[in-house]
């Protein structure tokens, strides 16, 4: 009935008419129900090459925003032990040394390449959607933002730092154009900095710090608000997104707690880590945990006194579950 459907769609439409994209949106998940993934591959890439062929029309976002998510499930599938028959079809596996592309190896292979790869092709239609929106002037549109802000976070998962850069400057431009309020444009520049930070792009990070701070002192920012973005009691892990393991909310349920001390450089690693006490069930093992999760982490340097000092001190109650 599908395929009488789409012959409908071809012969009234042509076969570039994104007219047909409910349909084929349709046998997708219908061939993926039935478990016939190479049909719904094949319906995956139609899928994809119909929207390229209309780079100035809208309806072709939501088709790959919705192709760069189920890339990057894929990719959460694959990263925790599953072998998707997707990770076969899409043939993610460098090809060996010496071959051309067409005779590699589809059943195995690097997994960290594969796991890039990924990232990329997700990257990919992401990116894709975001041109078809900029190039329409759809600077406030919540689907842009959204696509922005994933090619940003993934851009992070294998060291993508001009790529997440070039996301965090065009949101700033538009926050600038859509007249956000100015907290939140401070925000976004400070997350600018803090991925400099992160990718050891230090001169850029620390210029970036203090132009900020400065703003904000000559804007007569309360010394709270400031204390909030430069020296607040617990540090912002870098980048801002990720899980802050040191954050209240994880009290909930836990078996005891770390105190642990540690220094923060002014360039956001970490120094002098030591635990100051324990309280309940906290094993050996888990305090091993928290001081790794503290070496490996990079915080946003913190402001003492109105200077960026080389280390400040500080002591993190992080709760723990056994």
């Amino acid at each position: 009935v599908l395929e009488q459907a789409m012959q409908v769609m071809r012969a009234n439409f042509g076969l570039r008419s994104l007219e047909q994209a409910p349909l084929i949106r349709q046998g997708i998940r219908g061939a993926e129900a039935i478990g016939n993934f190479a049909e719904a591959w094949d319906l995956e890439k139609a899928f994809v090459s119909l929207a390229e062929k209309h780079p100035d029309d809208l309806r072709t976002v939501p088709i790959l925003h919705e192709i760069g998510d189920k890339r990057m499930a894929l990719l959460e599938r694959y990263l925790a032990g599953e072998r998707p028959p997707q990770l076969i079809l899409g043939c993610y596996y460098e090809p060996p040394l010496g071959l051309p592309n067409d005779h590699r190896n589809c059943l195995g292979g690097s997994r960290g390449n594969a796991a890039r790869r990924m990232v990329l092709e997700a990257q990919g239609h992401y990116a894709n959607a975001i041109a078809v929106l900029r190039g329409l002037d759809q600077h406030a549109n919540d689907e842009l933002h959204m696509l922005e802000d994933k090619l940003y976070r993934n851009s992070y998962l294998y060291g993508g730092y001009q790529v997440g850069r070039r996301s965090l400057v065009r949101l700033i431009g538009d926050d600038a154009a859509n007249g956000e309020p100015v907290t939140r444009r401070i925000e976004r520049l400070l997350e600018l900095a803090d991925w400099d930070l992160v990718f050891a792009q230090k001169s850029l990070a620390l210029d970036l710090y203090a132009e900020t701070y400065e703003f904000l002192q000559q804007e007569n920012f309360s010394q709270a608000t400031i204390d909030d973005m430069f020296a607040p009691e617990l540090p912002i892990v870098l980048p801002k997104f990720l899980a802050n393991r040191a954050a209240p909310e994880h009290a909930d349920g836990a078996t005891g707690y770390v105190d642990v001390a540690f220094e923060i450089t002014r360039f956001g690693t970490t120094r002098r880590i030591r635990v100051e006490s324990t309280s309940g069930n906290v094993s050996n093992a888990a305090q091993g945990r928290v001081t790794r999760w503290i070496v490996e982490n990079h915080f946003r340097p913190q402001v003492v006194n109105g200077q960026f000092a080389d280390a400040t001190r500080v002591v993190v109650r992080h709760h723990v579950h056994e």
